[in-house]
């Protein structure tokens, strides 16, 4: 299962590379604006709570997208979900939304990886699980069993919550869930070119789009 999400994100990422560079530039502007515009109330960022500021983050790249136009994106479709959520959708379907990493206990974001040992079919059954922190006695998402996984653009900022420190394409299972949360996948999304820009973006997106079924889009207790 690990290697078949793995190469779903690695494809998409391949295949809208431009598109998600440009959505980074985007979260990347987007935190720091949002940031800024509330200094007044909260000098220190990451004082404000993660729901204003998550929300914040989500309608400011709302309205960037729109200012850009019909199509802010040169492949992928942007609209805005129920809960004001952000979703992209390719031209054959797959539904992304857009989320900041689903814990804020980050502390140094350096993860290790699990992975089955070879030659225990249990084991092999078991989904590999990213942790937040190197050298926990324990996973931070204990839970081995995977659950069904979606498609996430994830997003995290600095220690002060002020700057985007990165941001990937992840498969997620349990997104909503503290205790139960894994990382199934992931790929980090690439670095805008300095010869790239939004009118990368102008071109309108290839194939059929069916309407966005809501109830997917449902989001959860965690704010993102």
């Amino acid at each position: 299962m690990q290697l078949q999400l793995q190469e779903l994100v690695e494809s998409l990422v391949a295949r809208h590379e431009a598109d998600f560079a440009l959505l980074r530039a985007d979260l990347r502007d987007a935190v720091s604006e949002v940031a800024s515009r509330w200094a007044d109330r909260y000098p220190v960022a990451a004082s404000m709570s993660g729901h204003n500021r998550c929300t914040s983050v989500r309608q400011t790249l709302i309205s960037m997208f729109a200012r850009r136009g019909e199509f802010p994106f040169a492949s992928l479709r942007a609209s805005e979900g129920p809960g004001l959520s952000v979703v992209l959708q390719d031209g054959l379907g797959t539904k992304i939304r857009v989320r900041k990493w689903p814990t804020d206990n980050l502390g140094q974001r350096y993860r290790s990886v699990e992975t089955p040992p070879p030659g225990q079919s249990t084991a092999l059954e078991q989904a590999r699980q990213q942790l937040l922190d190197e050298g926990l006695d324990a996973p931070v998402f204990p839970r081995p069993m995977a659950g069904p996984s979606e498609v996430f653009v994830l997003w995290w900022a600095d220690s002060d919550e002020a700057e985007l420190r990165g941001a990937e394409l992840a498969a997620v299972s349990g997104i909503d869930s503290g205790s139960s949360v894994q990382i199934l996948a992931a790929v980090p999304l690439p670095q805008l070119q300095p010869t790239q820009t939004a009118a990368s973006a102008s071109p309108a997106p290839q194939g059929d789009f069916d309407e966005d079924d809501e109830s997917s889009q449902a989001g959860g207790t965690t704010p993102a």
